[in-house]
């Protein structure tokens, strides 16, 4: 070929329904492959399993209003732009897009959106672009990229003024270049998770309270009722005039009562259903305890209590031991005190161990030393007989 290959125009005086099929052509060597130009509603094209070589622009589609179907097209070798889409007034309707199983390779751009309309939102599915300067670049409108491949390209993903472009289940070279988008433009890369349920590691489900995620960078991404786990999309990476984001793992934590528990990272991509796994760092703390080490009991029954705090998992289990061998189970109080009670026991010198375990093993500690028992009365002994009792007090000889 030489300049065109083809060359279509339907505008607004377009009345009656128009169904435009170009399917299976093969065009090579030209300026422009094929050059369309639509204004009318009545118009409903398709291009479907074109193939487009060394063309310096491949296909494009120009104008508003129509329905347009680009299918199973492959394009190679444009020192221009492989497929070209451009929305020209921004009053009127934009063109009703599909974009579906195209490949491009080895060109200067593989596939350019533009367009001045606020709600073009063209998806392009299952695009396979390799090899380009610039892989997919958009001006002026929001473009999805969904299922698709952008690898070996200079710049993956370039936009201009106003533009966004939304990747999602993309595999893509990732900041690919430095280069910074135009003023109020950004690409953004979107991974969907999928959260089954929450556990303590180690131990119960959590049922109650918030969940939050961050990503590896810090930032909160999610908040989320307990109850209310479920499939979120959330932003991998963003790229903007004033900053490159990009993450990773994503990190799960709760918050109770003032103290955080974080949880065991996972990747942003994995698409399987989570079970989110919480780290209880926090074993339960005994507190104001009563007696102290070296303590004197003048009876045969000891006691002892105190009070107890677990924040996390909740309390598994809490004993008493005395040296004697006695064991006894601790029961805690809505209030977190408690007082346990050993049987009688002789004279002598003790110490209790007070272990209180969490529900994720997290233990406690706890002795009190050098407890001592002593119920018999001191004794005297008189080695001299009594001399007189006067007025109740007991005289005793001096010598």
């Amino acid at each position: 070929g030489d300049t065109i290959g083809v060359s279509i125009g339907l505008t607004e005086a377009v009345t009656h329904s128009i169904e435009l099929v170009i399917d299976g052509c093969h065009l090579s060597d030209f300026t422009y492959g094929i050059d369309a130009f639509f204004n009318s509603s009545e118009v409903n094209a398709n291009f479907t399993g074109n193939s487009f070589e060394r063309c310096a622009s491949g296909l494009t589609v120009a104008g508003n209003e129509a329905r347009v179907r680009i299918v199973d097209c492959t394009f190679d070798g444009s020192s221009t732009v492989g497929l070209f889409i451009y929305v020209i007034d921004p009053l009127l309707k934009a063109i009703s897009l599909t974009v579906e199983d195209i490949t491009v390779a080895s060109s200067a751009t593989g596939i350019y959106v533009r367009g001045p309309v606020l709600n073009f939102r063209p998806l392009l599915r299952n695009v396979n672009v390799t090899g380009c300067s610039h892989g997919i670049q958009a001006m002026g409108a929001t473009v999805l990229v969904e299922d698709s491949t952008v690898l070996g390209c200079n710049i993956c993903f370039y936009v201009e003024h106003k533009a966004r472009i939304e990747i999602r289940r993309t595999e893509h070279t990732y900041r690919s270049a430095a280069i910074a988008p135009a003023q109020q433009a950004a690409v953004v890369a979107f991974s969907t998770v999928e959260m089954a349920s929450c556990w303590w590691e180690g131990g119960p489900q959590i049922t109650e309270g918030t969940l939050f995620l961050h990503g590896d960078d810090g930032v909160e991404m999610l908040r989320v009722d307990m109850t209310e786990l479920g499939r979120t999309e959330l932003v991998v990476w963003s790229l903007t005039r004033f900053n490159d984001l990009g993450r990773l793992w994503l990190i799960p934590s709760v918050r109770q009562d003032g103290h955080e528990f974080i949880g065991i990272n996972f990747s942003i991509y994995n698409a399987t259903p989570q079970d989110l796994q919480v780290v209880d760092h926090l074993p339960p703390v005994v507190h104001d305890l009563w007696p102290e080490d070296g303590h004197f009991y003048a009876y045969d029954r000891l006691n002892v209590s105190g009070a107890l705090v677990e924040n996390g998992s909740g309390l598994e289990s809490m004993v008493a031991r005395l040296s004697d061998g006695q064991e006894v189970e601790v029961v805690v109080g809505p209030d977190g005190n408690w007082t346990v009670v050993f049987e009688p026991v002789i004279e002598g010198t003790y110490h209790i161990e007070l272990e209180a375990v969490d529900r994720t093993g997290g233990t406690t500690l706890v002795r009190v030393e050098d407890l001592t028992v002593d119920v018999t009365a001191p004794a005297i002994r008189l080695d001299h007989d009594f001399i007189e009792m006067s007025n109740g007090t007991l005289l005793i000889p001096a010598n």
